[in-house]
């Protein structure tokens, strides 16, 4: 029987070209985007899966009082890891995690690069694959594993195995380290991905103010390895002691509580704890892909109900005659779901590869990453499973249901009437058409916002500036004699930290509070350069000795002080008081993601990191920036020249802009297509329910206006309700939308609401006019005859 059913099924899909391509068309881009979203879950969900001692492994906190408020920070004094140890015999393993900007020479190849420096029980606590080399690949002191892609970019197809790369540390320091592993990390796979690691006793031997026993200085994270997970409370109960010691080596820090994070939820809770390591889990992004996800399949099951109900009308005599040879409601009803499930199997594959081929390589190059389908894994195998059953069922009831409960009598007196009162299909219809008009109005919001975005002020002046990253403080003022001779630079400044590069946090003390700040330690004219807007007060000096204890800061810092006249107060930073000196307006020191929060700028002398230089001609620039790149070159030929225009800081946070635009487009465009299968569906059914009544109407002299009215107005009545119900549910989605995503968003106004129902009007009219033009063109005598 079911053999006979299938049969039936492909016949049946074969003979209705036109109705299987829309159901296949539509069911495909739905599945498509619904792989994408499993893969793209997949990734955020299995952070840290592959380190199979997840939960048994913790990264030590610290809550730390922040302006009253106890904030969770992931960094820990340099020598606490080892204490624990020590003082703990449930803990098996510790390591310590240390990252550091160096330059890395390979023959005629220099990178500056970041590595990551770990105590050699790093690779025994952590499963990275190592293709090359085992879990001690870290022990020698001047040892050094590779990422399989720096690998690749150092080595090319050579064995790194054995070979030496040279690496510079900050102050100058050289060390020779011997390649003795190489390790396959995926993207997107572990908050600790690596390009270089290195022993973490290295740092010691090359930055004469580190020392593994002071107390003073925080590493990035510190872990610890259990075997009985539970013993973590015990530990976390009996380290209250370090707390003083921690506090009186650093007073700004003022630790309230030592906690630890297990590694199975650290990548979730990443968004709460303040360290430099991870990546933050996107739990935002999560819920809106699978809200699109599952709207996308909602409409194009919708549209396949619509179609199927609507095809049914070619295939009444075929039911009438089952019905007649002892075919029961349920046979039909096993038969339709059958014809489903073929159908969604074809859909399904090419779901598969739409996207494989398109949507998941279109979203890897919006976002700059990788996404790969991983197809054949038992997660996706169940998946798939899933996606078909569901898809199946939840398209195929209702037109299963709907079409096996005809009667044979009434399909062979042809008294049958049938999808002018279905009141459901209209519910659906109505019902896809506000999903279309939310989609629509977010994705014309989301273009709208993204012009905002890519116009919005920085707070100062970026399109005439250009930045140096130094290698130390003894390049700057070789480099700016240099340049202050050449006659397309207008000026030239510099500074321990620069806008949108890095700012540092630091604790202020007022008398009766503590504050965290960001730091902006520059030149005085530096302001002046970037101009910086001064709304009050005056600016710094250009003699460091009459401002050394003198400070600027933003509108923020004073909002959240709550000064009315902030000009004349003081505070202690490291011992020394400042005073405020003037005012200026805010600024993005970082991207747009960012909340503008306190920020002072003081006056230094030395410790220089970055060069800033502002050019005579905006036209210019590209030039004055390569004769800067060759001045480099000529000084200092071994060091990589690390500069770029200002403007270009924030390239990544404005690539992830536009991809979000390209998305909301893309799904604005699919909703539309689906939204138009399912009224085309429903339209014919309508259409080839009343073949006599539109034949009769032409035989009697009826014109185009009144077929058009007799085709249109049953529909338009629906159409119309979910535009006005569409329009202000849309409207306030997408603005709470954009204000979830974005920390700074346009203004949301009616204009794009407008626009959508402009455009979804227009497409609704010329899909109605298809079976407008098909009623008008058709023979009469057609419709008139029995069948």
């Amino acid at each position: 029987m079911l053999r006979n059913f299938f049969k039936t099924s492909l016949r049946s899909l074969l003979k209705n070209p036109l109705s299987s391509f829309i159901n296949v068309f539509g069911l495909a881009l739905a599945i498509g985007v619904s792989m994408v979203t499993y893969t793209y879950l997949s990734l955020e969900l299995g952070m840290e899966n592959q380190h199979s001692k997840q939960d048994k492994l913790f990264m030590l906190t610290s809550l730390v009082d922040r302006d009253g408020e106890a904030a969770l920070y992931g960094l820990s004094p340099a020598p606490i890891g080892l204490k624990l140890q020590d003082d703990f015999s449930q803990i098996r393993r510790m390591t310590r995690i240390r990252d550091r900007s160096v330059v890395v020479k390979r023959g005629d190849n220099v990178f500056r690069e970041r590595v990551r420096l770990a105590d050699p029980s790093f690779l025994e606590m952590f499963d990275f694959n190592l293709t090359k080399g085992g879990r001690s690949s870290l022990e020698d002191l001047n040892s050094v594993v590779l990422n399989d892609k720096t690998a690749k970019k150092y080595f090319g197809d050579e064995d790194p195995m054995g070979k030496t790369i040279q690496m510079r540390f900050p102050g100058g320091k050289k060390s020779q380290l011997t390649v003795t592993g190489v390790a396959n990390i995926p993207a997107l796979s572990t908050s600790l991905e690596f390009d270089f690691l290195a022993n973490f006793d290295l740092m010691e031997t090359k930055e004469d103010d580190f020392k593994n026993s002071d107390w003073s200085r925080n590493i990035l994270a510190t872990f610890i390895e259990l075997d009985d997970p539970s013993e973590v409370e015990y530990i976390a109960q009996n380290i209250d002691d370090y707390r003083g010691v921690v506090n009186s080596a650093q007073p700004e820090w003022q630790i309230q509580e030592f906690t630890f994070e297990p590694l199975s939820t650290l990548y979730e809770r990443s968004n709460d704890i303040r360290w430099d390591i991870s990546s933050e889990s996107d739990t935002e992004g999560r819920v809106i892909l699978s809200i699109i996800a599952i709207m996308i399949l909602v409409l194009a099951c919708l549209n396949y109900i619509n179609i199927a109900v609507a095809s049914a009308t070619k295939r009444l005599k075929e039911i009438g005659v089952r019905k007649v040879v002892g075919a029961n409601r349920a046979m039909l009803i096993i038969q339709f779901i059958t014809e489903n499930i073929l159908l969604s199997a074809v859909a399904l594959g090419t779901g598969f590869l739409i996207a494989k081929l398109f949507f998941l390589p279109g979203l890897g190059n919006l976002f700059g990453i990788e996404f790969r389908l991983e197809a054949l894994t038992i997660e996706f195998f169940l998946y798939l499973i899933g996606i078909l059953l569901v898809t199946a069922l939840a398209s195929g009831a209702y037109p299963a249901l709907y079409i096996s409960k005809f009667q044979a009598v009434s399909i062979f007196r042809g008294r049958l009437r049938f999808g002018q009162k279905n009141l459901l299909t209209k519910v659906f219809l109505t019902f896809q058409f506000i999903l279309a008009m939310i989609t629509v109005v977010c994705g014309i919001a989301f273009t709208m916002n993204t012009e905002w975005q890519n116009s919005r002020p920085w707070g100062y002046n970026k399109e005439e500036t250009i930045y140096v990253r130094l290698a130390d403080d003894p390049t700057y003022e070789t480099l700016k004699n240099e340049l202050s001779g050449n006659p397309n630079i207008a000026e030239v400044s510099g500074g321990s930290n620069h806008l949108g590069a890095f700012l540092g946090s630091v604790i202020l003390q007022f008398p009766d509070r503590k504050v965290e700040a960001f730091k902006l330690d520059v030149e005085a004219n530096y302001a002046d350069l970037m101009d910086l807007e001064l709304v009050s007060g005056r600016n710094l000096r250009e003699n460091y000795e009459s401002d050394k204890n003198a400070v600027l800061v933003n509108e923020t810092f004073v909002k959240k002080m709550q000064w009315e006249e902030p000009i004349g107060k003081t505070f202690k930073y490291d011992s020394t008081s400042y005073t405020i000196a003037g005012v200026m307006k805010d600024f993005h020191y970082y991207n747009f993601w960012n909340d503008i929060e306190s920020v002072f700028l003081r006056v230094v002398d030395k410790d220089f990191r970055y060069l800033v230089a502002r050019v005579q001609d905006e036209n210019n620039i590209i030039n004055t920036f390569e004769e800067v790149e060759s001045t480099w070159s000529q000084l200092y030929p071994e060091l990589p020249f690390r500069g770029d225009y200002q403007e270009q800081l924030y390239a990544e946070y404005f690539q992830n802009v536009n991809g979000h635009k390209a998305i909301m487009i893309t799904v604005a465009i699919i909703a539309m297509i689906l939204s138009c299968f399912g009224l085309y569906g429903l339209v014919s059914l309508n259409v080839a329910g009343r073949r006599k009544e539109f034949s009769i109407r032409k035989v009697l002299g009826a014109r185009l206006g009144a077929i058009a009215n007799a085709v249109s107005s049953h529909f338009l009545i629906y159409l119309i309700v979910s535009l006005f119900i569409g329009a202000p549910v849309s409207y306030f989605l997408i603005e709470i939308l954009l204000g979830v995503i974005y920390t700074y968003h346009m203004p949301m106004t009616v204009f794009p609401v407008v626009l959508a129902v402009l455009m979804i009007a227009v497409t609704i009219l010329l899909t109605i006019s298809t079976q407008i033009n098909k009623v008008s063109t058709a023979n009469p005598t057609e419709g008139l005859r029995m069948e």
